[in-house]
């Protein structure tokens, strides 16, 4: 058979069959003791997915469009919005490179007829829409845009008929007030959809080469936010629980901090966490103005401040930062020499 073989080198060579329905070999009854060896079995009919053994699984070649190529290929508004006309989609842009964007939200974008931006977008990502309405809806911008503001034009361009794409940076709800939006479009029969996206707690510190969990040094990870809502009167953050976790090995990320990064790093050092903790901060990771600190945990406050970071940073504190320097040759976003 066409996928038999011989083993070769041996005067009374042994033959092995393979049986293409089940996979399974059959040994020639005429082989001689000890000398039989064991062949590769043949695929299945259509498409197969080869496994480390050399054996294939028993998946099948899809007759129709696959799911990959619907999502990427088709063009059909109902394919991406809830409704064609009149409804909202909250989309994650990811931390600013636009090659970081899903499929499913760059295509959303490029069939919106308004696209309502945070300050955490990129311009590059804004810059590329070339057939929606762009409103900058950030909340950094004079006057400051509310979030009454905001829940009050995604309705109003919906009523009207519009595909809107709310473009958060990150994550839609991740710290992005995702979630009272959805619940405040859900409240008034707006129909929505949500597209995840790449969030800033994992990607600033993998691409500054710092992977958050480690199987020789950390098995899991902490995310707060650096600021609270105005709204709440008092800290909810449990500082004595991440000061245990962090001194038991646990990685903290903190995303929004830079501002109160003295607040926070000082509530971790006086619950018992040793300064030289290493510690790391990423300033606009993926943007041009991208760049990174090293420090340790009594050191960073000084060291940012010379520096100059600015928002939007992640910081990262944790043993995971040392890694860093065990791979300091390569830049783990664009995989050249750093």
């Amino acid at each position: 058979m066409g996928n038999s073989r011989e083993s070769a080198g041996n005067a009374g060579r042994a033959r092995t069959e393979t049986n293409q329905s089940s996979g399974r070999s059959s040994e020639g009854l005429d082989a001689p003791l000890g000398s039989v060896t064991a062949s590769t079995p043949a695929p299945p009919v259509g498409r197969a997915m080869t496994r480390l053994n050399g054996e294939f699984d028993d998946r099948q070649a899809a007759t129709a469009q696959s799911p990959v190529e619907m999502a990427c290929g088709t063009d059909s508004p109902a394919d991406l919005w809830v409704r064609d006309g009149g409804s909202v989609a909250l989309v994650g842009a990811g931390p600013g490179d636009p090659g970081l964007l899903t499929v499913r939200a760059w295509r959303l974008l490029q069939s919106a007829d308004v696209v309502l931006y945070d300050s955490l977008t990129s311009a590059a990502i804004v810059d590329s829409l070339e057939g929606a309405e762009c409103i900058d809806v950030g909340k950094r911008t004079q006057p400051r845009t509310t979030q009454d503001q905001i829940h009050d034009l995604m309705l109003d361009r919906a009523r009207a008929g519009e595909s809107v794409v709310r473009l958060k940076g990150g994550d839609p709800v991740v710290f992005g007030r995702g979630g009272e939006e959805a619940e405040f479009l859900a409240a008034r029969d707006v129909p929505f959809r949500v597209v995840p996206g790449v969030t800033s707690v994992v990607a600033a510190p993998e691409l500054a080469g710092i992977p958050v969990t480690h199987r020789e040094i950390s098995s899991s990870f902490t995310v707060i936010t650096g600021h609270e809502a105005a709204e709440k009167s008092e800290d909810h953050v449990d500082w004595d629980a991440l000061a245990e976790r962090v001194e038991g090995g646990e990685t903290l990320i903190v995303l929004m901090g830079v501002k109160r990064l003295p607040d926070y790093v000082g509530r971790l050092r006086d619950r018992g966490v040793p300064a030289d903790v290493p510690t790391a901060m990423i300033e606009k990771v993926t943007w041009d103005e991208q760049q990174t600190l090293t420090a340790t945990l009594g050191t960073v406050v000084d060291r940012a401040a010379a520096a100059d970071i600015e928002p939007p940073a992640t910081t990262v504190i944790g043993e995971v930062v040392s890694m860093r320097d065990r791979v300091p040759d390569i830049d783990w976003a664009s995989g050249q020499p750093r």
